[in-house]
């Protein structure tokens, strides 16, 4: 999976065949080919060998033969009363062909006999979007054929700009600008987004473009520039990674089954960037399933390394106006306070609640970043991420520091290193990565929340449990800590007088009663 840069759309798609615009503006296809129709019946040929000539290249069925006698027509009469209605055959036939570059050559010679012929302009707009697009370098997020996105971006803000033709209804308007002036904004954006590099101004147009599209053209022809929608917020320039998440799980929902995979890596790997780790996305792709843009009040709380609150998203109803809402958005967790005052409680990492650990697992490897985390939470993580099993786990310990990024192997390995656990990495998935983590204990009856350097025999413990004060559990076996291995006897005396300094600290100075013999 690429990490270099926001976006990956496939080859394939990069430009469509022309049939496929043909589709997009069907519409406006028909209306053009009304009017010139309707013009071809008020011209009149005076030449006869002018009008037999166009006369016969009308009537070919074959469209390589008929393209040929019509260029032969234009080179034999440049000044003919029916140019206008010559080149839109020419564009319809070459369309017919999947010829984008004659078609592209016919329109732009039919918008220097007709400057508003809105037909010539969508398909050059089309062409040279497809053109703009393909010639995007994803290393730098720069078209290197800036001249096509330019052109496409400036005949585009023409068609955006040309006034309804008379004797035209308001009806027709309507349906024929809807089938041509979302690929007049998507044009304007790809040109801001990967020529002028403005893209705040391409995310505007490209918000504008699906906010034109219908919900079912939203989810087919609609869904390549919602990707790029996506990666654009990526950006560094605009860096909202919410809006970005919300819209590549749109494109996952809908995406081809050949494109989801790929879409669902730049995904995932944009969650986990900004959340930490993978829960609450299944929540935002079904809440992307059923509407094209965010709800205002989305949020997803961010992970510890990016700032914010290290929680993962959680479904709540969100405030509507006036009303109860019609749907259950992700919001970060919130704070309850208690009603009374706990009881106190000694201020060991131990005894407050773990906080998440933020795991990724990308291009660099393996990188964990704990603080007063749980080791079952980061284990559970890492074999999610990395598809490894986790076996053996038993009593939990708490972990602080920052791990990797580098091999899987390496990294567990420094994770491990100190706690009460012996660690056996089986196979190999690549890359260093394991394919079953074996634990064992390395003490049998030790606990990841219990240090004894001199245990007490159990008859005492049971003798005099009622009469002696309940002593909090220093922090759990990480090295340093507690045993994490045979030790000698001086380096168990040594373990128990910081033992009993950090008691005495937790305890007013106070030196902690030790358990009585038995009589």
């Amino acid at each position: 999976m690429r990490t270099d840069f926001s976006f990956n759309w496939p080859a394939s798609v990069v430009i469509p065949g022309l049939r496929a615009f043909v589709l997009l503006a069907v519409v406006a296809i028909a209306l053009c080919g009304t009017r010139r129709s309707q013009a071809q019946d008020s011209i009149s040929i005076k030449d006869p060998a002018e009008f037999n000539a166009y006369q016969l290249a009308n009537r070919q069925t074959d469209a390589r033969i008929k393209t040929v006698q019509l260029e032969e027509f234009l080179r034999a009469h440049p000044q003919s009363a029916v140019k206008g209605a010559v080149l839109e055959t020419l564009i319809d036939a070459y369309e017919g062909m999947n010829d984008a570059d004659h078609a592209l050559s016919a329109a732009s010679r039919l918008l220097e006999v007709d400057p508003g012929n809105i037909k010539a302009l969508f398909v050059s707009v089309f062409i040279k979007k497809g053109q703009c697009l393909k010639n995007v370098d994803q290393s730098t997020a720069r078209s290197t054929d800036t001249r096509a996105c330019d052109d496409a971006a400036r005949l585009a803000r023409k068609g955006l700009e040309l006034p309804k033709p008379e004797g035209t209804s308001d009806d027709d308007w309507k349906k024929l600008t809807a089938g041509v002036y979302p690929v007049f904004h998507s044009a304007i954006a790809l040109d801001d987004a990967f020529s002028k590099r403005n893209p705040k101004n391409a995310v505007a147009e490209y918000t504008t473009e699906l906010m034109l599209y219908s919900e079912d053209e939203t989810k087919s022809v609609g869904l390549w520039d919602t990707l790029l929608l996506a990666s654009t917020y990526a950006r560094p320039e605009v860096n909202d990674l919410v809006k970005s998440i919300w819209f590549y799980a749109r494109v996952a929902d809908f995406a081809p089954d050949s494109y989801k995979d790929s879409v669902e890596k730049q995904l995932e790997f944009y969650y986990k960037r900004y959340h930490g780790n993978l829960r609450g996305l299944d929540e935002i792709k079904s809440l992307a399933e059923a509407t094209v843009f965010p709800p205002e009040f989305l949020v997803i709380s961010p992970s510890i390394t990016t700032g914010g609150m290290p929680a993962y998203p959680r479904m709540h109803p969100a405030p509507a106006r006036g009303q109860s809402p019609a749907f259950l958005i992700p919001e970060a967790a919130a704070l309850t306070l208690p009603t009374h005052p706990a009881p106190e409680v000694s201020i060991w990492p131990a005894n407050e609640k773990p906080v998440v650990a933020a795991i990724t697992w990308d291009s660099h490897g393996l990188y964990i970043n704990a603080s007063n985390s749980s080791l079952h939470q980061i284990l559970k993580d890492v074999g999610t991420v990395t598809g490894a099993t986790v076996e053996g786990l038993d009593a939990d310990e708490r972990i602080f520091g920052v791990y990797g990024p580098g091999k899987a192997r390496d990294v567990l390995s420094q994770l491990l290193h100190g706690t009460s656990y012996n660690v056996l990495m089986i196979g190999d998935q690549g890359e260093g990565t394991p394919r079953d983590i074996v634990l064992s204990s390395r003490h049998a009856g030790a606990t990841g929340t219990t240090v004894a350097a001199n245990p007490t025999p159990a008859s005492d413990d049971d003798t005099d449990a009622d009469d002696q004060p309940q002593q909090q559990p220093p922090p759990p076996n990480r090295a340093g800590f507690g045993p994490g291995g045979q030790r000698t006897p001086q380096q168990l005396q040594e373990l128990q007088q910081r033992q009993q300094q950090m008691q005495r600290l937790q305890q007013g100075q106070q030196q902690p009663q030790q358990p009585a013999n038995p009589q």
